[in-house]
């Protein structure tokens, strides 16, 4: 059976719904711009790219270059799709996948070192939001109550910016625990502004999971 594409077009943006025998059921949106990408989407990887590479490719313009994660971009059709693995071009488009919240969240779990990859197999989604909300309540300012209001892709997007402020050392743990959710968000703002000259104001609309994408290629 071959590949059946349904398109539909709204603000710029165009998404693409792969159905196949073979292919995993996945929604791509291109979006119009560098590292575009809607609030519940994010850059598609170059692994993923890789292993699905038909049904990726099928979606691209013939002579189109597309933004991935980590400076990637993926080739139109009639460059066969290949991926450059650092490619520092402004390119016209990015190419994204749909945000997978829970996974992200395992992620910052992994990547922060605040639960093993054993221990995250033994619990539930559940079990690894309630984990992330601890550690975020315990680490910083922000309350519990706080992170327990936030949506999954929101509260994935609160880890990330911690871990960045972690990693960076910015900041000690006991400054770190005297920094709100909106001074941490903020932090990050200043970082992006300082390293692209883009204005805070646009910053501040961004997803977190768009400002961590810029201060990776920073």
């Amino acid at each position: 059976m071959t590949n059946t594409v349904f398109l539909h077009l709204f603000t710029g943006l165009t998404i693409y719904t792969f159905c196949g025998i073979n292919a995993i059921a996945q929604v791509h949106t291109i979006g119009t711009g560098d590292m575009n990408c809607p609030k519940t989407h994010r850059l598609m990887s170059a692994s993923f790219v890789k292993s699905e590479r038909e049904n990726a490719c099928i979606s691209l313009l013939d002579w189109g270059t597309y933004r991935l994660s980590g400076w990637a971009s993926l080739e139109g059709n009639a460059l066969n799709c290949k991926i450059n693995y650092n490619d520092r071009r402004t390119l016209k488009h990015s190419l994204c996948t749909k945000h997978q919240e829970q996974s992200s969240i395992r992620g910052v779990l992994l990547f922060g070192g605040f639960r093993t990859q054993n221990e995250l197999n033994m619990m539930s989604p559940s079990d690894w939001r309630e984990a992330l909300i601890t550690e975020l309540s315990n680490r910083t300012l922000g309350s519990k109550f706080e992170y327990t209001l936030m949506d999954n892709a929101k509260l994935a997007g609160a880890g990330d910016l911690l871990l960045y402020l972690i990693r960076t050392k910015q900041h000690t743990d006991q400054e770190l625990a005297t920094l709100t959710i909106e001074e941490i968000r903020g932090s990050a703002v200043d970082d992006v502004f300082v390293q692209t000259g883009i204005s805070r104001k646009y910053l501040a609309k961004l997803s977190d999971t768009l400002l961590i994408e810029y201060l990776k290629k920073g």
